[in-house]
């Protein structure tokens, strides 16, 4: 908004082409003086190209306002030129006025020994004077006859000789201008080509540069994957090495308690049989001793009740063997369900940190991919930028060669008019000379006749 209200305050702010502003008031009082347009006359310019005109004047229909810009300030250029071009002319009128009026044609014929004042002075000398110059007086004229003569021929060899030089200069001039042209659009056309290769060479090294963080990123999560998986591995390898090993001694601790139970059941059953044979040898030997009998049933109920009791105790200790055994495997198990727990609470940390740093990696990708972004989008709008610029000044150069080649065009008009009109003025004055000359010729003819009778006259009195 800042900028729109500057350039609506002034429209000429960051104009392409500088130039000197006219001051019209100073304009104005030199164009009241006689001798400014006797030089608009002498020059062929017209007053009225010195009128100021509005910015807004230059405004047309697809005109940007560089362009309205540039025609602006050529208009102005060409009115500072054509003062100062006019008020040059003005300075040196003075002059010309003395070297070109009619004056000076006044002090030629004074100047002139050929004119008619000079015959009239050759006529009133006396007639020995005219006998002794008259072989002078025809040379003298026929001189300057020549001398007429050779000042045409020179001012026509010169006209032509300078119009050559003058097509010459322009065909020159028109060819460096053509080849300047044709050099700058090729400078154009291979720094754009530059711009392109290089935008070209930038987006295959962003590319490779996101292609090498792409593989990078993925290496390292699979060697993250890898390592995890190996050590997941590993652990899980040895807790199965020592559950089987725990499980291991476990199933030697039963078959050694059931070895130890079967030895201690056999010296009972042992035991048994040899107190029941001894009882029975015994009660062989004491069949028939009641008392002895009863004794012996006796010590049989108690052997029995001792073995029953050992049996029963056997029994307790091998059920807490068993509960103790089943204890530990409850305990073995639960320690394993913790470990398990812990290992499956330890890969989900894992996985979760896992998780995090591919999130974290993926942030930062996508934050260098924004910022790559960000710069690609920065970089095409600098290259839009520069492109719209680029045509900007194009079109502002197009424009100011287009009014340059006008102005050009009517300088040219303007230089061959005055030619022309410099050519017609020195025919005329050609022409002055050839009357003039004709003229002197008559009364030089006149001169002789006149001057052949009077000598034949002069013969006749001396003859008479």
């Amino acid at each position: 908004m800042v900028k729109e209200d500057k350039k609506e305050e002034d429209p000429l702010a960051g104009c392409p082409v500088p130039f000197e502003p006219v001051n019209d008031a100073q304009l104005l009082s030199d164009v009241r003086s006689p001798r400014f347009l006797q030089a608009c006359q002498q020059l062929l310019i017209d007053p009225l190209e010195l009128k100021p005109r509005a910015f807004d004047s230059f405004r047309a229909p697809g005109l940007v306002p560089e362009q309205q810009q540039v025609r602006y300030a050529v208009y102005e250029k060409s009115r500072m030129a054509k003062w100062r071009a006019i008020n040059d002319c003005r300075a040196r009128l003075p002059r010309l006025l003395e070297s070109s009026g009619g004056g000076s044609m006044e002090r030629q014929e004074k100047e002139d020994p050929l004119e008619l004042s000079w015959i009239h002075q050759e006529l009133s000398k006396s007639k020995t004077q005219v006998e002794r110059g008259k072989a002078e007086a025809i040379k003298i004229a026929a001189r300057k006859l020549r001398d007429i003569s050779a000042v045409s021929k020179v001012s026509n060899v010169n006209l032509l000789e300078a119009q050559r030089r003058r097509e010459t200069e322009a065909k020159v001039r028109a060819d460096f201008r053509r080849k300047q042209m044709i050099k700058k659009q090729e400078e154009l056309i291979k720094r754009k080509n530059e711009m392109e290769q290089r935008n070209i060479v930038e987006q295959e090294e962003r590319k490779k540069k996101m292609k090498e963080l792409d593989e990078a990123l993925t290496q390292r999560i699979d060697t993250l994957r890898a390592s995890y998986e190996k050590e997941a591995e590993e652990k899980r390898r040895s807790e199965m090495t020592k559950q089987q090993r725990i499980q291991d001694n476990i199933n030697k601790k039963e078959e050694e308690l059931k070895e130890h139970t079967n030895r201690i059941l056999e010296n009972l059953k042992r035991k048994e049989e040899q107190a029941k044979k001894r009882q029975e040898d015994w009660m062989d030997d004491t069949r028939n001793s009641s008392d002895k009998l009863f004794e012996a049933e006796r010590r049989r109920q108690e052997a029995a009740k001792s073995a029953e009791d050992k049996a029963r105790a056997l029994v307790a200790a091998y059920k807490r063997k068993q509960a103790e055994v089943e204890k530990k495997e409850q305990q073995r198990l639960e320690r394993q369900r913790e470990i398990a727990k812990e290992r499956r609470q330890k890969e989900n940390e894992k996985k979760k940190k896992i998780v995090e740093i591919q999130k974290k990696k993926e942030n930062i990708l996508q934050e260098k991919a924004s910022l790559i972004m960000d710069h690609m989008k920065t970089v095409e709008e600098n290259l839009a930028a520069c492109e719209e610029k680029r045509k900007l000044d194009l079109l502002v150069k197009s424009e100011l060669s287009k009014l340059k080649s006008e102005v050009a065009k009517r300088n040219v008009q303007r230089s061959r008019m005055l030619e022309s009109r410099m050519q017609s003025d020195l025919e005329k004055k050609l022409n002055h000379l050839e009357e003039k000359k004709k003229e002197r010729e008559r009364m030089l003819d006149s001169l002789k006749k006149e001057r052949h009778f009077h000598a034949t006259q002069i013969r006749l009195q001396k003859d008479e």
